[in-house]
């Protein structure tokens, strides 16, 4: 096994990559200086690797530099903003205490990895690498977030799981969307940004294993929900967070793991809004929220016959970012949305009805790294039909319909004091639908 990075007597330009995962290195030589081709280092589970060379940061087409696992390496050099390529740094796993305020120069950063940095402090100046799109707190001991975080216009990507410490969540910024927080069971305050200018077609979010959340959480989460769903740019919409109950503006729902809705609207249904209430199983390793998917089937009627699709998944399971597997100790509410293909079916759903949804057991033989949720954990599920107002006859199939515009009056209908409580009979009833 290595042990000594040989010395570069010379300027070398045709070393590109050099990888140097699991090897027995303490530390490179300053000659590394001469390796001015370098664009990727990989130090990964370097363990005994205590430090790096401050001449590294001459290395000026260095863009990704992997000291995940290093777990002596305790600094970084001062002047690591030299380092004018860099795109991606991770420090997963080291001992690192602090970092260097020259880190506010690397303005191409666009990946920082922080997972398992225990002993670190996340520095009140992060908000300037204004081109990062992606940081993991994951594992972390901080406590509350710098306020500049919410300066970080360009950050879609925010992995917060297993910060047991993390108090509150406040001041995000306004692009995410992904947010993973699972395993933080001392956030009190959390506000996610509603006016989010994103257009990645994608947003997935997760809190997972709390108790201590405060009540305007729940306003906000059912605000972020309804903007969400009825954003025709976010099909791929996953929310996660801790409930006993299916939201009141699912008009349709049902105790245990099936739902049929029998009424229509005269206007074009476009997709579906699906809730399921889920709870941990006896045995917690058969709940990995953290790795799972889940089975549907969705069926309805049109013309007296019968149309099932029956091997449904949620978009891109529920997550797959985390490091590790994560369990629920508590009941979860689960809400995704569910397109419908309108180019192939569009006549089999004009006259559609007894639409169903059904959880079933996913019992595929293939192999798969995912927990398989079966029907038995599903406590409750809902399901809320989403349409657009015709404003065309049968015989134009514009895309233009497919221009969705939130009525206020219908966001204001789900804004989500709701999402908390029980239904009441004697409430006035929420709208059944969701009409863009």
């Amino acid at each position: 096994m290595l042990q000594t990075f040989p010395e570069i007597l010379e300027p070398a330009e045709s070393f590109t990559h050099i990888n140097l995962t699991n090897t027995a290195i303490k530390d490179l030589p300053s000659s590394l200086e001469h390796l001015v081709g370098l664009q990727r280092l990989k130090l990964k589970l370097c363990s005994n690797l205590v430090s790096l060379p401050n001449s590294i940061v001459k290395l000026s087409l260095l863009s990704h530099l992997d000291c995940s696992g290093c777990c002596r390496l305790t600094e970084i050099p001062n002047n690591i903003g030299c380092l004018s390529s860099l795109t991606e740094l991770s420090l997963q796993g080291s001992s690192i205490v602090n970092l260097p305020e020259s880190m506010v120069h690397l303005s191409v950063l666009k990946s920082l990895d922080l997972t398992d940095c225990k002993r670190l402090a996340v520095p009140n100046n992060i908000g300037c690498l204004s081109s990062l799109t992606k940081l993991s707190l994951e594992g972390s001991s901080i406590v509350n977030l710098p306020e500049s975080m919410a300066h970080l216009s360009s950050l879609k990507s925010l992995n917060l799981s297993g910060c047991k410490l993390l108090e509150s969540v406040l001041k995000l910024p306004p692009n995410l969307n992904q947010v993973s927080a699972f395993d933080c069971p001392s956030i009190k305050k959390m506000v996610l940004n509603s006016r989010s200018n994103s257009r990645e077609g994608i947003f997935k979010f997760h809190l997972t294993n709390n108790q201590e959340i405060d009540a305007a959480f729940w306003s906000n989460i059912g605000e972020e929900v309804c903007i969400k769903i009825t954003d025709k740019a976010y099909w791929p919409v996953v929310f996660c967070f801790p409930g006993s109950v299916v939201p009141r503006w699912f008009h349709y729902c049902c105790k245990g793991h099936s739902v049929t809705m029998e009424k229509v609207s005269p206007n074009l249904l476009i997709g579906f809004a699906l809730c399921v209430v889920l709870g941990p199983e006896e045995d917690m390793y058969a709940m990995r929220i953290g790795k799972a998917r889940v089975m549907y089937k969705f069926g309805f009627i049109s013309d007296g016959e019968m149309y099932s699709y029956d091997h449904c998944y949620m978009p891109e399971g529920i997550s797959n970012w985390s490091s590790q597997d994560r369990f629920i100790n508590q009941d979860h509410t689960l809400i995704w949305k569910h397109q419908l293909n309108l180019r192939i079916d569009m006549e089999r759903f004009h006259d559609a009805h007894s639409f169903t949804f059904e959880i079933l057991d996913d019992d595929d033989d293939e192999p798969c790294f995912l927990t398989r949720i079966q029907s038995s954990t599903v406590k409750e599920c809902g399901i809320c039909p989403l349409y657009i107002r015709k404003k065309y006859d049968d015989s134009d199939h514009d895309e233009s319909f497919f221009s969705p515009r939130i009525q206020s009056s219908t966001v204001k209908e789900c804004g989500i004091s709701s999402l908390h409580t029980e239904k009441n009979d004697d409430d006035e009833p929420f709208l059944p639908t969701l009409i863009f």
